[in-house]
């Protein structure tokens, strides 16, 4: 079973946004814009999506435990009588044995009406590698005590059939980069909106097949379109308020798409000349990225025992710029800051390192330089803001073994 849902207010605000509300009958324009918008399967065979009958995506990267016999359909519509119009959905993951994606989150939230369908923290099907809990909070102990109450889905299959009260293949599914939610669901899918590939598409003019750094780009469309900061506290208090939080957003992005699309596609045009400029990087070799990989979940397993354990910080009296970090808020900005400023600083620096030297042996030092000293020194200054955080609030926000985390409600 899943857990208890969040819902926005009822004026549709969460975390200081305010979201899309549609009447009845802006639901039903909204709904036949979406239905425009759908793509094509060539489109889909180019984002590498799972097809129905066609086998494994050409191109795809080989995941053994990935088994096609295990991908389904959602219901014929006749079959189901409670099946949405338009859903929007976003999971959170972690990483198997050779890199394969597990399922740790999962959320749906009707686009027309705003209401979340189904919220639940998912107790992955195989032993994992990497938890990846620095990029959405979630770890193993979380998971036991989920289990423990019976408060997560257990495993992909119950998500998926839990999704399959809602949704029939007539249903919409909107997401980002929605190909690796279908991957995680083991879910065939053809009715699709994928707000990724509609920024790209206004971008460059190619629908699919075109790939673009999807948090970069994220980032634009929040900050340029949307006109709304996401993750602004750089915290989360709840196990899947992130993976929320993205359901609001990708809903979001294709209502305003659909409404304003004049002006998104004067968005894209701003945003042509950057993204154009950006070189292509080659991939790291195989033996390198496992290294990489493992190094990572090292580091993520340290970091996240240290923080549910209730380790005392090391270095309590972190000085920022503007001196001691003392509050939950100001630690938070800080984080948030840092981050922003960090991230487009190590873009900056190596595309022009790259223009100016016109080689892709400049623009890859360069990156390489950023990776290992400006965004390292990054990197230290944001976990410092968080452990001075964690220090200054330690056991304020940790939950008891009596406690009920998922019945966190919201507004409304």
């Amino acid at each position: 079973m899943g857990s208890s849902l969040q819902q926005p207010s009822p004026n549709l605000e969460y975390r200081g946004n305010q979201y899309s509300q549609l009447s009845t009958r802006q639901q039903a324009i909204v709904y036949d814009e979406l239905l425009k918008k759908c793509h094509s399967l060539q489109v889909l065979r180019a984002e590498l999506h799972f097809l129905e009958n066609e086998g494994r995506p050409v191109g795809a990267p080989n995941e053994p435990k990935l088994k096609l016999k295990r991908f389904a359909a959602a219901p014929k519509g006749q079959s189901s009588t409670r099946a949405r119009k338009a859903i929007a959905i976003s999971c959170e993951w972690g990483e198997a044995e050779n890199h394969q994606r597990e399922m740790l989150a999962i959320c749906a939230v009707d686009v027309l009406t705003g209401e979340t369908l189904m919220e639940s923290l998912v107790s992955p099907s195989q032993p994992l590698e990497d938890w990846r809990t620095k990029y959405h909070g979630i770890s193993q102990k979380k998971i036991d005590a989920a289990r423990k109450r019976k408060q997560c889905f257990y495993g992909w299959r119950e998500a998926r059939d839990k999704l399959f009260e809602h949704l029939d293949r007539k249903t919409i599914l909107v997401g980002y980069e929605t190909g690796i939610d279908l991957k995680l669901l083991r879910l065939f899918h053809t009715t699709i909106v994928d707000s990724q590939i509609l920024a790209i598409s206004a971008i460059f003019g190619q629908e699919g097949g075109k790939k673009l750094s999807p948090e970069y780009l994220l980032f634009r469309i929040c900050k340029d379109f949307l006109r709304m900061p996401i993750q602004q506290n750089g915290f989360y208090d709840g196990d899947t308020d992130k993976v929320f939080e993205k359901a609001l957003v990708w809903r979001e992005i294709v209502l305003q798409y659909t409404q304003r699309h004049n002006i998104f596609k004067k968005c894209a045009t701003q945003w042509k000349p950057e993204f154009e400029k950006i070189p292509k990087v080659k991939n790291a070799s195989p033996e390198k990225k496992a290294g990489q990989n493992k190094n990572d979940a090292k580091t993520a397993k340290t970091q996240t025992k240290a923080k549910e354990t209730g380790a005392p910080d090391a270095h309590p009296n972190i000085e920022t710029a503007s001196g001691p970090i003392s509050d939950k808020n100001q630690a938070a900005g800080t984080f948030s800051q840092g981050y922003e400023a960090g991230y487009l600083a190590a873009y900056q620096a190596a595309y022009q390192a790259a223009f100016q030297s016109g080689f892709q042996t400049g623009y890859e030092k360069c990156l390489e330089k950023v990776n290992s000293q400006e965004n390292q020194a990054m990197t230290n200054k944001l976990y410092q803001s968080q452990n001075a955080y964690e220090h200054t609030h330690q056991g304020s926000t940790q939950h008891t073994d009596g406690e009920d985390i998922f019945d966190d409600h919201r507004g409304g």
